[in-house]
């Protein structure tokens, strides 16, 4: 707003120094045209009788001024020819009175001129001081920004150390599970092992004690029948017998106790001398303990599972979480590079549109100085162009004001540059408006000289007309 109201200012001032010229030249024109009308320049005779006589010349005797053909008032009495004069005189002072409020006019004209050129040059200042303003705002906000996508690229390295140590710690806890279980398959065969051969030794020790009750019963059967010494034998081979199944007892408790001391630590050791239905008692407790072994690896199998399962769960948690943190990291990125191809697109656009700004300015630079060459020649041919000029850059201006409403930054740009085209426009107008006015005060001052001149020279006439009159009317009285 402030730049189209120094527009309309200025095309104000040059139209009313234009103005002021035209006036100023027409007056002087009129001034000089009316001079040379009202100037004397025919050749009468001083003869009042029609017939060609001349009349005597009284006043070469008394006034010593002689009456000359070119002087031109000879056909006028005095009274005109002193009225002429004073006509002429009054015309004279009143184009000197026109010329001073002229001139007077194009001081004020000038002194409105130089403040408009102060205005304009306060504002440029202000619109530099926006600019640099914005282009501070500018920077800090780019700064703000990498230093946004500086720490997003931090965080996203933080996270993704700790979902790659998240993922070892699972691996490696997954791979100390695996290792369990294994031990504990095998810790499980061991015992289906020494449970089978524990099922083998019942058995055995089953069988020895029907054989040894078979054979008790067969030597009760041949006690009754047999002679005495027939029972003596009988007892000494039921007795080895006994000595021989005790031992075989012996060796397979001595065995089942180092399976049970294999497959149960912690076992008692008390059982070599027992009795076969201590011996079953022994077999039947340890399969109870295997049983409940069996049972206590089978919920330690389920628990292994359970874990393995909650292990696999926070992997799978904890690669959806780094999935995730891949996928935001990434859209990060894009939307890191989007804003940077946007303001790259940004700067790119204010560069072409800086361009444009100096090729218009060159144009109208080029301009100007055309309009200058042809200013030389005429003042008011170079008002006229550089009015015309002006409008041009106002049009053109406006233009790229309406092209680049939606940025800124680059309005602001383009402002400065149309005021600083406006400002050498104004100062080659005020040069040129100087030009003319001097030579506007050349012409008014010579002009004046010239009718100052020509008005001693009417008083002058004046006087000799007054001087020649007198004895003319004294004669005539």
């Amino acid at each position: 707003m402030a730049s189209l109201w120094n527009r309309e200012k200025l095309r104000q001032l040059a139209d009313n120094a234009r103005a002021s010229a035209s006036k100023l030249g027409t007056q002087l024109q009129q001034g000089v045209q009316n001079a040379q009308q009202q100037m004397p320049g025919r050749t009468l005779s001083l003869s009042g009788n029609g017939e060609g006589s001349q009349a005597p010349q009284p006043a070469a005797a008394a006034g010593g001024v002689p009456r000359t053909a070119s002087s031109g008032l000879s056909s006028l009495s005095p009274d005109e020819a002193i009225h002429l004069l004073q006509s002429q005189n009054k015309a004279v002072r009143e184009r000197l009175h026109a010329a001073q409020a002229a001139a007077e006019e194009n001081a004020r004209l000038k002194a409105d001129v130089q403040q408009l050129c102060q205005q304009m040059e306060a504002e440029q200042v202000r619109r530099a001081a926006q600019q640099q303003e914005a282009m501070a705002a500018l920077q800090a906000a780019q700064q703000q920004h990498a230093g946004e996508v500086q720490q997003l690229r931090q965080q996203a390295a933080q996270l993704k150390g700790a979902a790659a140590a998240a993922a070892s710690a699972a691996e490696a806890e997954l791979e100390s599970t695996r290792e369990a279980l294994r031990q504990q398959r095998q810790q499980n065969v061991q015992l289906r092992g020494a449970a089978a051969e524990a099922e083998a030794l019942r058995r055995q020790l089953a069988e020895a004690q029907e054989a040894a009750q078979q054979r008790a019963a067969a030597a009760a059967a041949e006690d009754g029948a047999a002679p005495q010494g027939a029972s003596a034998a009988a007892a000494a081979a039921a007795i080895a017998e006994n000595e021989r199944l005790t031992e075989e007892v012996q060796r397979l408790m001595q065995q089942l106790q180092e399976v049970q001391a294999a497959a149960v630590p912690g076992a008692e050791a008390s059982a070599a001398a027992a009795a076969p239905g201590e011996a079953e008692g022994r077999v039947a407790a340890l399969q109870a303990e295997l049983a409940a072994a069996q049972a206590q690896v089978q919920v330690l199998l389920n628990e292994r599972e359970v874990a393995v399962l909650d292990q696999q769960q926070r992997a799978e948690a904890a690669a959806s979480e780094a999935a995730a943190l891949r996928q935001q990291l990434e859209q990060q990125r894009q939307e890191a590079a989007a804003a940077a191809e946007a303001l790259l697109r940004e700067q790119e656009e204010r560069q072409r549109g800086l361009a444009a700004d100096n090729a218009a300015l060159r144009q109208a630079v080029v301009a100007l100085e055309g309009a200058a060459a042809q200013q030389a020649q005429r003042a008011q041919q170079e008002l006229e162009a550089q009015a015309a000029e002006l409008a041009a850059a106002a049009q053109q201006e406006l233009r790229q004001q309406a092209q680049c409403a939606e940025e800124e930054a680059a309005r602001e740009r383009q402002q400065l540059l149309a005021a600083q085209a406006d400002r050498q426009a104004l100062t080659q107008a005020v040069r040129h408006l100087e030009e003319a006015l001097e030579q506007q005060a050349a012409a008014a001052a010579a002009a004046q000289e010239e009718q100052q001149q020509r008005l001693h020279a009417l008083d002058q006439q004046l006087a000799s007309t007054a001087a020649a009159a007198s004895p003319l009317v004294r004669g005539g009285g």
